[in-house]
């Protein structure tokens, strides 16, 4: 079995008729005596998707883009880059292709398969080359990345004994991770990426065994969330904080993760055990579980720039529940219409009707505020004397100073 995934023009097809070809041909060429069935999966691109902000980057480095409508084979593609930096264009090609698919399978012998899904204009028509039953693939996902697996899940129901995913996604490798206990006992992930030469640009092949990959339990219970929190294509990276090194805390921590995604909203012990999981993600060392007396220690630490400072436990918040939204989308791979969440309740938010993450809720920093004094005073000196720089600032110590609890320079609190 192979999942494909795959809208391009390497082979610079002039004609929508001689790309949909070339593409049917290149599926085709996966059956064999060991390959007898191949499913191809459709991303669905809605109006209002999280993923809106992500595809916008790409069509900006592709350009401005050309609407588009199919109307017969022969019509001229043109310029391919702008022609698929618009989502319309996109789900019209799919519909094309899916079509063109299923109307010529002439070609396969007794005993193969070919199955399509996601990309029909009816976002649950699923078709099969041998007339069969598919109605557990009929499913309202967006992401081709989880249909993969509900894909992967029903060959496995039908005693597929290997299964070999083609696809270059992170998310699809976590995915087939964390949901291998599903799915059948030997699983390879294969992915092509250009390999540079001296004169030249080499296509090659690497293949994954996920089914070699051994994990406990529990670390594959929170993979998913680990993902989303730490940065995916729908949520930001937590910045200064690298894959690498979250990785490492996420081994000696990932008891912390275990539940965010498996409710539709998450709830105050959630949010509490991810703000732990981030400020070890800041220092691993920490006795801190709250992201502000973390952010007070790294400021009187200061020894980087204020970007490089834990976010405020609002931004982190709103940041947790967006990482909440995919994991859950992702922990539902299995089921064909799984009922989510409004992305409203989950940090995001409608401006000019395009859905946006909320970055934060609270007021921005005054200008007055955005240069910063804190004294570096030992707590013997007490800040007495204009060698102070808060003192000689004409500024009351803060919580960010080093002089500690016997400065005499702060308002006494009542």
């Amino acid at each position: 079995m192979a999942s494909v995934q795959a809208l391009g023009n390497r082979g610079k097809s002039t004609t929508f008729g001689e790309w949909c070809d070339k593409f049917h041909s290149y599926v085709l060429s996966h059956f064999s005596d060991k390959c007898t069935r191949v499913d191809i999966v459709f991303d669905r691109y809605l109006d209002n998707s999280i993923k809106g902000g992500t595809r916008a980057k790409r069509k900006g480095v592709r350009g401005k883009g050309i609407k588009r409508k199919f109307e017969s084979r022969e019509q001229k593609i043109g310029n391919w880059d702008r022609f698929v930096s618009l989502d319309e264009n996109k789900a019209s090609l799919a519909h094309f292709l899916c079509t063109q698919l299923s109307e010529n399978c002439q070609q396969l012998l007794l005993g193969q398969e070919l199955v399509v899904s996601g990309g029909f204009n009816d976002p649950k028509k699923t078709w099969s080359s041998i007339g069969r039953d598919v109605s557990r693939l009929e499913s309202d996902q967006e992401e081709a990345d989880t249909r993969i697996v509900l894909h992967a899940r029903d060959a496995t129901l039908r005693g597929s004994q290997q299964i070999n995913v083609i696809s270059r996604g992170t998310d699809v490798f976590l995915l087939l991770t964390a949901h291998k206990p599903h799915l059948c006992e030997v699983l390879w992930m294969v992915y092509r990426y250009i390999a540079p030469c001296m004169y030249l640009s080499v296509h090659t092949r690497c293949y994954v065994p996920i089914h070699q990959i051994h994990v406990t339990e529990d670390i594959r219970e929170s993979l998913l969330a680990f993902h989303a929190l730490t940065g995916c294509d729908t949520t930001s990276q937590i910045a200064g904080i690298g894959k690498k090194s979250a990785w490492t805390v996420f081994v000696k921590n990932h008891d912390l993760l275990e539940h965010l995604g498996e409710e539709s909203i998450a709830n105050d012990q959630v949010l509490s055990n991810a703000e732990t999981f981030v400020c070890h993600l800041h220092n691993p060392n920490t006795d801190n579980v709250l992201i502000n007396h973390e952010r007070v220690a790294s400021f009187r630490r200061a020894t980087k720039s204020l970007d490089s400072l834990p976010p405020s436990q609002n931004t982190l918040f709103l940041h947790i529940k967006r990482a909440h939204l995919p994991t859950f989308i992702w922990k539902k791979a299995l089921k064909p219409c799984p009922v989510l969440p409004s992305p409203e309740e989950n940090g995001w938010n409608f401006d000019d009707g395009i859905l946006k993450p909320t970055l934060t809720t609270e007021e921005p920093v005054s200008a007055s505020c955005v240069q910063l004094a804190y004294c570096g005073c030992s707590a013997e000196r007490s800040c007495g004397t204009r060698r102070c720089t808060c003192v000689r600032l004409s500024l009351t110590c803060s919580k960010a100073c080093n002089c500690g609890y016997n400065c005499v320079n702060t308002i006494l609190e009542e």
